[in-house]
């Protein structure tokens, strides 16, 4: 509340990062794809270690190289972590810088004075001092205990080290305790309303249960009595007969509950699908490391039939996102239609260059056979039962043109898991 002017404050998650501009009653968010997992992943992969040793290295030994003033002061093995964590979180930046341009051209914001950082992901090494350089801006970790009373049972030096992850667990206290000034609910009124039938469904069951069972023994305290029993039976009958729509009610909520798995399943694939593209770009960034070699463009292709590359290969109708995207209107969707259920994204088209160097054009090649002989890749070199030769995976100018500083090169990756397209 004492800050007039407009902050962001980034929450650093495991699988998610989100970038909250908060200027007075005004506020924006969005998530970026920089988080936790990307960095324990780099790690992992450089390392050829599983993720929960990755993950040791990260909070046992992590940090961020700022412009390399620590390598000196860094043992060998200390100063390789900092640089393989600093190369994971290049992009951070230029993802915050980008979000402060949609914030202040779509949604008219101005731009942060101050930056507040939170989650767990903020814990890694000069972090903060790593986004001061690269922002300009005041950086500070998070405190939702700035106006909140701690009680004298509470370590209070242990929680100072831990506030900035502790704003979640804030935010439900003080709605829950109705003291909250804000308080957003995102869960739809449909929802909501299939909830509270459920809550009530077992109490229907019981009921049933509870009037047939009740009938069932009182008929029989009376069966000697043939005439009242008769009565009693018609009785039920009746009874049964009346909970016979709440018996219909009840199944269509067990046919509803099992649409609602089968969507939720759906969906959760959906989401999961979402870091498919992310990790395929962490994989291709271990490969291209190389200072004579860079890349120019990275695209989807659909349905791509693999042929002996004579020349740069011809992708047009096969790219999933239309190359004139950048120019597209707002509103419009840069991907492209295929009339055909069956499509799916089959391979990844890499562009580049490379420059003078002692192995000439050889050090495409060896970027290629580290993507080949590499383990647990997204890509794959045989396709149905047969290995791809070189000549249809690459396209390279075998020498630099005349009066030109470098020449280009077309490498086609096929997926190991091709992925559908939902038209």
């Amino acid at each position: 509340p004492e800050e007039a002017q407009s902050v962001l404050l980034i929450d650093a998650g495991a699988k998610s990062t989100n970038l909250i501009f908060i200027e007075g009653k005004k506020i924006f968010i969005r998530s970026i794809n920089t988080t936790g997992v990307g960095v324990t992943t780099a790690i992992s992969k450089e390392y050829q270690v599983d993720y929960p040793t990755a993950e040791g290295y990260k909070t046992n030994s992590g940090c961020i190289a700022l412009n390399g003033e620590y390598y000196a002061q860094w043992d060998e093995a200390t100063g390789a972590l900092a640089s393989v964590i600093t190369n994971a979180v290049t992009r951070l930046p230029s993802d915050i810088t980008r979000t402060i341009n949609y914030y202040r051209s779509q949604h008219g914001g101005s731009p942060p004075t101050k930056i507040f950082l939170a989650g767990g992901g903020s814990n890694l090494p000069y972090l903060k001092e790593f986004l001061e350089e690269k922002h300009s801006l005041p950086v500070e970790y998070f405190n939702p205990f700035n106006r909140i009373a701690v009680g004298p049972a509470v370590n209070q030096e242990a929680l100072a080290g831990h506030a900035h992850q502790l704003g979640e667990l804030v935010g439900l206290a003080t709605t829950a305790a109705e003291t909250s000034v804000l308080s957003i609910d995102l869960v739809p009124d449909s929802i909501m309303a299939r909830r509270e039938d459920a809550k009530k469904k077992p109490f229907f069951i019981a009921s049933a249960a509870a009037v047939i069972v009740g009938s069932l023994v009182w008929a029989g305290t009376q069966f000697y009595n043939n005439a009242h029993a008769q009565k009693q039976i018609a009785k039920l009958d009746g009874e049964i007969q009346a909970l016979q729509p709440f018996k219909r009610q009840l199944d269509k909520l067990n046919r509803d509950q099992k649409a609602l798995d089968n969507k939720s399943a759906d969906l959760s694939k959906l989401v999961m699908d979402r870091y498919t593209s992310v990790d395929r770009l962490d994989e291709l960034r271990t490969y291209f490391t190389s200072e004579v070699v860079w890349l120019d463009s990275i695209q989807d292709l659909v349905s791509y039939e693999f042929v002996a590359l004579k020349e740069t290969p011809s992708v047009g109708e096969s790219l999933l996102v239309s190359p004139s995207f950048e120019t597209m209107t707002y509103g419009n969707s840069a991907v492209e239609e295929f009339s055909d259920k069956e499509a799916q994204v089959n391979a990844v088209m890499i562009k580049g260059f490379w420059r003078d160097n002692p192995q000439n054009q050889q050090v495409v090649y060896g970027i290629l056979e580290k993507i080949k002989s590499a383990k647990e890749s997204a890509f794959t070199f045989e396709l149905d039962g047969k290995k791809l030769d070189d000549n249809m995976v690459l396209q390279i100018q075998s020498t630099i043109p005349t009066e030109q500083d470098k020449a280009t090169f077309s490498m086609l990756l096929p997926l190991a898991s091709p992925i559908s397209i939902a038209q």
